[in-house]
């Protein structure tokens, strides 16, 4: 029973998944669930190339996630986003970083894809 606690803890809160076509996580989705009055939540998870770690926080019109890819690995990041958002990596816009692949705004999320290393996200309204 705590291990599916545990999995939700991961996998629903700190939003870390293996990507449909993955092999052994060596493509991630991250796409972190903000549920009730949570502010902020971190988790991580050991895969077969290393570290996987999500952690989120927001404020009222902020959101920041920091994530790390693990080597030869590749993310799709959601981040909670409208059209108007502004969305930085460190403190430069993600149209100017050339790291980060923005795929569109979808349901609510910007879809960027990312290869393995350490980044921060900031999603400013």
């Amino acid at each position: 029973m705590l291990g599916h606690l545990m999995e939700w803890l991961y996998s629903g809160l700190g939003g870390i998944k293996a990507a449909a076509d993955a092999i052994a996580y060596d493509k991630l989705e991250i796409k972190p669930e903000q549920v009730g009055n949570i502010t902020h939540a971190r988790a991580s998870y050991k895969t077969p190339y290393g570290n996987v770690v999500s952690d989120w926080s927001k404020t009222e019109n902020n959101f920041e996630l920091k994530i790390e890819v693990p080597v030869n690995s590749k993310a799709t990041i959601y981040i909670p986003a409208s059209e108007n958002t502004k969305i930085y990596e460190g403190e430069t816009l993600i149209k100017n970083n050339k790291e980060v692949a923005f795929k569109g705004i979808k349901k609510g999320f910007a879809l960027l894809e990312i290869g393995s290393g350490n980044y921060v996200f900031k999603a400013v309204d």
